[in-house]
């Protein structure tokens, strides 16, 4: 598995975190992006970041500092 998995989409129960759930467990970092507020398959990523189960990306620049 790669040191870092970034979360691009996911719906509130949908298989990125699962995936992302997997990386924790093997003390990976999780990154994911965050989306509008009303968007389905941005429930998924949006919760993770306010639950601080992933860092907040938002640009290439904020992915070389974690």
């Amino acid at each position: 598995m790669a040191d870092s998995v970034i979360l691009v989409e996911s719906a509130a129960k949908g298989g990125g975190l699962i995936t992302a759930e997997i990386a924790q467990s093997y003390a990976r970092s999780v990154i994911a992006f965050p989306g509008h507020v009303f968007a389905e398959f941005s429930e998924g990523c949006n919760n993770l970041i306010r639950n601080n189960g992933a860092a907040l990306i938002t640009n290439a620049a904020d992915f070389v500092k974690t």
